[in-house]
């Protein structure tokens, strides 16, 4: 069964994904797109020539990593959900991650340059960044995990579950109580060891009720790095 499971907005999946692939025998750092996100570039072995981009927390529709330096087209769309890869126009010698829904732009777009490697370390401010109490992803319950051999992503906003395909169709069913919820993400998500009470409990000490909180303005999944950039002043 193939498929990709998006856990969070910050560099947690990543720093795991990073640590399992270098396990492996795989050679390669960090980059941060954006200054906030954190992504990966490996080079080797059986890589080729020039270093992949791999990617564990974007949401965007990447399932194999992409030859970014070479030449052709590195889009990748599902659904209504598609990103690409591209030098960037504004410094030529650093490539640009864009993210679109329904054809649009949906944040601004990531800029990093390929020879300016991280090592773990260098994500500790990212990492402090969105553990603050105001952080985007401590205010919700939000899970995304893409199920490619049923060609759709399931995506739990609080209390309502999407469910959308490659075709472009979606649906929304709203989920009433925790019971429910909990059985949205065992069922649709096929993740029954999730603690989804025990999140959403937590949320409800915190003053946040996700079944009665009102509606925001809601920032996209991918939009970590700049959620980092607006707390980087606060303590």
């Amino acid at each position: 069964m193939r498929s990709t499971i998006i856990l969070a907005a910050h560099a947690i999946p990543t720093i795991t994904a990073f640590s399992l692939l270098r396990a492996l025998g795989f050679y390669g750092q960090l980059v941060l797109p954006g200054g906030g996100h954190a992504a990966i570039l490996i080079d080797g072995p059986n890589t080729g020539e020039t270093p992949v981009y791999v990617d564990a927390g974007a949401t965007a529709p990447i399932f194999e990593p992409i030859h970014f330096l070479e030449e052709g087209n590195h889009v990748r769309t599902f659904g209504i959900a598609s990103m690409d890869l591209t030098k960037s126009p504004d410094h030529p010698e650093h490539y640009r991650f864009t993210r679109y829904e329904n054809g649009k732009v949906a944040i601004p777009p990531w800029d990093f340059h390929p020879n300016e490697r991280k090592e773990l370390p260098d994500l500790s401010e990212a990492i402090r960044s969105s553990f603050l109490p105001d952080a985007f992803f401590l205010n919700r319950l939000h899970i995304h995990r893409f199920q490619l051999e049923q060609d759709r992503f399931v995506l739990l906003k609080n209390n309502a579950l999407h469910i959308g395909y490659s075709d472009g169709t979606n649906q929304i069913t709203p989920l009433h109580t925790i019971a429910d919820i909990e059985a949205a993400v065992a069922d649709e998500m096929q993740l029954p060891l999730l603690p989804v009470r025990e999140a959403v409990e937590s949320l409800l000490e915190r003053g946040i009720d996700i079944f009665s909180a009102p509606k925001k303005e809601e920032v996209p999944l991918e939009n970590e790095a700049l959620m980092f950039k607006e707390n980087e002043g606060l303590d």
